[in-house]
């Protein structure tokens, strides 16, 4: 599935299999201030809020268990964040921020590792 990063700069782009892992890498990327919105068809309930307010206590233990579980699925997911334009407008780098923490779950996690 192609998801769009809800965020106040540069439009962006990611894949994920489940809406559910979309949620993980979103709030793993961005706390609760991104959400994303579903690209390939336009069905409300794939979304993922964005929590200014603070994030609801279930989506913080299904982050804590996805990264248990599948660290290596949530990588894949964070790597796949791109521009689709070239031209990067913000300071605000998410898409190396992605990359970092994708980086570490590998660093961290000896299947994830082993995956790459």
């Amino acid at each position: 599935m192609r998801y769009e990063l809800i965020n106040p700069s540069d439009y962006a782009e990611f894949r994920s299999e489940t809406r559910e892992d979309a949620l993980v890498a979103v709030l793993v990327l961005g706390g609760g201030l991104y959400g994303a919105r579903r690209l390939d068809v336009e069905s409300p309930s794939d979304d993922v809020p964005v929590w200014i307010f603070g994030v609801p206590a279930d989506a913080v233990q299904l982050v804590e268990k996805a990264l248990a579980e599948r660290p290596s699925t949530i990588a894949d997911v964070l790597n796949s964040l791109c521009l689709p334009r070239t031209n990067r407008t913000s300071i605000n780098d998410f898409c190396a921020k992605a990359r970092r923490i994708a980086q570490s779950l590998a660093a961290t996690n000896p299947a994830c590792a082993e995956a790459e």
